[in-house]
């Protein structure tokens, strides 16, 4: 019984178990969306649905994403800053959702939260690419702050067409 990888099965149980969540509680944030009027209208030729859908799906995934990493890792001061910046983002894109804030506004608020997880000693030191290692010294913070807006606008980028983000998401 020694060959049997307990890393690996315990990743599993924690991406089923977060797969469960997220499946269980998207209609339940939908119901939430239509509540709160987080609705998209198709008026561009960017949108690919022809119907009103309900938003708010970053919301799932947040709340499927916490609630594993709650119960599956090993919580410290690291794995609570990443879960407060994403909170913050999360706060924003649902805020964003229902009032449509400026490109401005919330470019500010999320280099606000890439702040977060940085000040709880998260950042990217260094990188490796075909075998050799880049340290990044004094610019692991702009490039951690990089990172996180950059990636957070991909997502927000890629979700006109219903489901894309969160099965991108679900890939990644």
């Amino acid at each position: 019984m020694s060959d049997i990888n307990y890393p690996l099965i315990f990743g599993l149980l924690a991406l089923v178990f977060s797969a469960l969540i997220s499946y269980v509680i998207t209609p339940i944030v939908m119901l939430l969306a239509v509540k709160v009027k987080a609705i998209d209208v198709p008026k561009d030729d960017r949108r690919m649905h022809s119907r009103a859908i309900p938003r708010l799906g970053g919301l799932a995934i947040f709340i499927a994403f916490c609630s594993g990493t709650l119960i599956f890792s090993d919580i410290n001061i690291q794995i609570c800053g990443l879960l407060l910046g994403a909170l913050v983002i999360v706060a924003l894109g649902f805020v964003d959702d229902i009032f449509a804030l400026s490109p401005w506004l919330k470019l500010l608020f999320q280099i606000i939260a890439s702040f977060i997880p940085i000040l709880c000693g998260n950042a990217i030191e260094h990188i490796s690419i075909f075998g050799r290692t880049i340290e990044f010294g004094v610019f692991s913070i702009p490039v951690t702050v990089l990172w996180i807006v950059g990636l957070t606008n991909a997502v927000n980028l890629i979700d006109g067409l219903d489901g894309l983000a969160c099965g991108i998401a679900t890939i990644a």
